[in-house]
């Protein structure tokens, strides 16, 4: 049996209300080509996939020709810190859960598609970043989620093997990233009637305990 040290947190729509901000910012850049996908859509699909992979597969299925790919990606995160400027607020419970856990001894970490100056300004923004050991970005991986790579890193960055730790992710392609690491994962999720590649899913975070954790190391 594997024993849980390490908790690794993704941060756009399990730690910050950000993701909601990701999709709407990409929809708009999108329309701006003439490509009409609603944020609804871009979050079922590529929420965790970095904007590197995403819109290049986009303006591909759309038949539209791709432009200057870094002009899009800083057009992108211009927007996004403008978001971050006007507030940045919390999924309900986790703070809570996180100084939990901290307060229990995991060793905690965040792994997210965002650049590393925005989990950077968000974490403090929210006054979490004393609580985390590690944060590891996708911009230090060469392919993001559904690719393990961003939690391999993130637990060689916290000296913990992989089958120490617990992910929890929001994004199908985080949930299999996470196990394609061979990590457990806890799947945050909107609605639980659908199969989820995740050992548990939950609904909000006064679901998710210390104890509940340590019940997935049977």
């Amino acid at each position: 049996m594997n024993k849980i040290t390490t908790v690794i947190f993704d941060m756009d729509g399990v730690i910050s209300d950000t993701q909601s901000a990701h999709s709407r910012i990409e929809q708009d850049i999108l329309g701006e080509y003439g490509i009409r996908m609603d944020a609804a859509e871009i979050t079922r699909r590529f929420a965790g996939v970095t904007g590197r992979e995403m819109f290049p597969k986009i303006f591909s299925e759309y038949g539209v020709e791709l432009p200057d790919i870094e002009g899009v990606l800083q057009d992108k995160w211009r927007r996004m810190q403008q978001v971050a400027a006007e507030g940045i607020s919390e999924i309900p419970g986790v703070a809570s859960l996180i100084r939990d856990l901290h307060a229990n001894r995991f060793r905690l970490g965040v792994a997210s598609g965002s650049r590393l100056a925005f989990i950077e300004l968000v974490l403090s923004a929210l006054n979490l970043a004393d609580y985390f050991h590690a944060v590891s970005s996708s911009q230090e991986v060469e392919r993001g989620k559904p690719d393990p790579a961003i939690f391999l890193l993130a637990a060689k960055k916290l000296g913990a093997k992989p089958g120490e730790c617990l992910v929890i992710e929001d994004a199908e392609s985080g949930m299999l990233a996470a196990k394609g690491a061979g990590m457990k994962c806890v799947g945050l999720v909107l609605d639980r009637q659908r199969s989820y590649p995740a050992d548990m899913v939950i609904e909000n975070f006064g679901e998710l305990s210390v104890e509940r954790i340590r019940d997935l190391e049977a």
